[in-house]
């Protein structure tokens, strides 16, 4: 009797302990969900820690290998390594993920070199495509409002991730991505697309005059500028420091951008100087084909109904017009002209004036 106790009771024991084992095995493991949420389909491949897919608004992006801070963690699978400046998309798709509020959105991707055509997709709803980059700039807009096939992932994991918040699910699909080895010497053999450096986000819906001023081209290099600096407008010369044109200009050609609209701004943001009392600022002007023009600081007329054109426009102006430290150039254009109602041309866009360079400095 005794042995036959003593034998189930072994029996008994290891039974449970097998199905404590095959339940440990197999239950679902309650980590962190915004861990497991890099686990799934391995669609991240960088894990910024608890709460890092958190985006808050004006934050440049970097994807750099360079000073990478847990926000800049958000890539996930169809992406090389970081490299200096950039990192490669690899093969037809590529995702990055944001946890943020569920408003109105406009999106601003930098880009460095483009082997491939591509579209963006937001949460499945195209977004924005190659065609549309601009100046190495892509901008475009998007609304959960209008996602109305595919809610899934927004809704699924907001509020696990955080509480209020929405997961943005970007994805860029390639066409055709190109293998260096097939085109040169190169050894590398990845499906390259294009070079991603910077992402910046903010709401569309807000007032941020700053950045909705520029849907066209925002800065990924920020837009700090030491007084005395020449700002370039022409391709030949323009560096990062030039990247602060806001809406009203077209494309760069080598010693100029024309003005295209009837209002071009530029944006500067002063580094603090608590000796200067008094700018003065220095267009270099090309040629004409407006009737006139105006120069505003801050939408302030400081110089009006002028008609200069292939030398220098100046203009002094106390520094307390400044608005934090946030200077905005307007150039006010009077009957601006389209080359193909002019003449044979046809260039359609809304031409004023050439400007090939800028400098702010401290009146003398």
């Amino acid at each position: 009797m005794y042995t036959k106790i003593k034998y189930f009771t072994t029996y008994g024991v290891v039974l449970i302990l097998l199905i404590i084992y095959l339940g440990i095995m197999f239950a679902k493991p309650q980590v962190d969900f915004g861990y497991q949420m890099y686990l799934i389909d391995d669609l991240l491949v960088e894990y910024p820690g608890k709460d890092g897919l958190k985006y808050d608004f004006h934050n440049i992006v970097n994807f750099s290998n360079a000073d990478v801070k847990p926000s800049d963690r958000c890539l996930g699978k169809g992406w090389g390594n970081r490299e200096n400046g950039f990192t490669w998309s690899v093969g037809n798709e590529s995702h990055i993920y944001f946890a943020l509020k569920n408003v109105p959105l406009v999106l601003n991707f930098f880009f460095g070199a483009v082997n491939s055509d591509f579209q963006v997709y937001v949460n499945d709803n195209l977004a924005g495509s190659s065609s549309d980059i601009n100046d190495g700039v892509l901008s475009c807009k998007y609304s959960d409002d209008n996602n109305t096939d595919n809610k899934s992932l927004s809704y699924r994991y907001s509020e696990s991730i955080a509480p209020g918040n929405t997961i943005l699910d970007i994805c860029f699909r390639i066409d055709n991505p190109i293998r260096p080895c097939d085109i040169s010497d190169s050894a590398d053999t990845r499906p390259l697309g294009f070079q991603l450096r910077n992402i910046l986000i903010y709401e569309d819906s807000e007032f941020n005059q700053f950045y909705e001023e520029m849907t066209d081209n925002i800065f990924p290099f920020g837009i700090e500028y030491e007084l005395g600096t020449e700002v370039y407008f022409g391709s030949e010369l323009a560096t990062q420091n030039s990247q602060r044109r806001g809406k009203g200009w077209a494309n760069r050609e080598k010693n100029f951008c024309w003005t295209d609209d009837y209002v071009s701004d530029i944006i500067f943001k002063l580094l603090p100087n608590q000796d200067v009392k008094k700018l003065t600022l220095d267009i270099d002007v090309g040629a004409i084909i407006c009737d006139s023009y105006s120069i505003c600081v801050n939408d302030c007329v400081v110089l009006d109904n002028i008609t200069i054109n292939e030398d220098i426009v100046s203009v002094t102006f106390p520094i307390d017009m400044t608005d934090n430290d946030i200077l905005k150039i307007s150039i006010l254009l009077n009957s601006p002209k389209r080359p193909s109602e002019i003449s044979d041309s046809d260039d359609s866009r809304l031409l004023g004036l050439q400007v090939k360079s800028i400098i702010l400095k401290e009146a003398s």
